[in-house]
């Protein structure tokens, strides 16, 4: 899991990008605030989470619930990774 700030945004890559993989973000919750971005894997044909996009001005106000959150999204990423799937 690699964290980032890009901007106003805080990104928690969860997956590795895949050389001609397509892109799409989804609101997740409040339009405008968190978002998923999945990839599309040609070669298995699913659709995958590659990152998640927090705002920096949301993680200002609710630190609690983001740390929350992103030891969830670490605690799924590790154990995705024990079973090969990451």
């Amino acid at each position: 899991m690699v964290i980032e700030i890009k901007g106003k945004r805080l990104r928690v890559r969860v997956a590795r990008a895949i050389k001609g993989a397509k892109y799409r973000t989804d609101d997740v919750g409040t339009k405008g605030h968190s978002e998923r971005i999945a990839m599309y894997n040609p070669r298995t044909r699913r659709w995958k989470t590659q990152s998640w996009t927090f705002p920096v001005e949301d993680i200002r106000q609710n630190r609690k619930k983001t740390v929350d959150i992103l030891r969830k999204l670490s605690a799924v990423t590790e154990a995705r990774k024990l079973a090969g799937v990451v």
